[in-house]
């Protein structure tokens, strides 16, 4: 979401990337790498919506779980214009 949006699934969830700018990810890195650290602040912004149920896929032995996120990009937003990652 952040750096190359969501093009596939629901026609509702395809979003650009949040952030445009040319290497953001590179530029960027040390300040995600701490807002994803484990118990950190991107928790507040998400939730689980929905577990989904395991299955075995045709002809694989692998059990496959899913998850369906929440994520709050009104918010997630205005915390990276305060932190000064995103323009206003």
């Amino acid at each position: 979401m952040l750096f190359q949006g969501i093009i596939e699934g629901k026609q509702d969830c395809n979003l650009p990337p949040l952030i445009l700018e040319v290497n953001a990810q590179n530029k960027h890195e040390a300040y995600c790498n701490h807002f994803f650290a484990d118990n950190n602040e991107f928790k507040d912004f998400i939730s689980v919506t929905k577990e989904l149920k395991s299955f075995k896929a045709s002809g694989d032995q692998s059990i496959i779980y899913g998850l369906e996120v929440r994520v709050s990009l009104p918010e997630l937003k205005k915390k990276m214009i305060s932190d000064g990652i995103l323009k206003n």
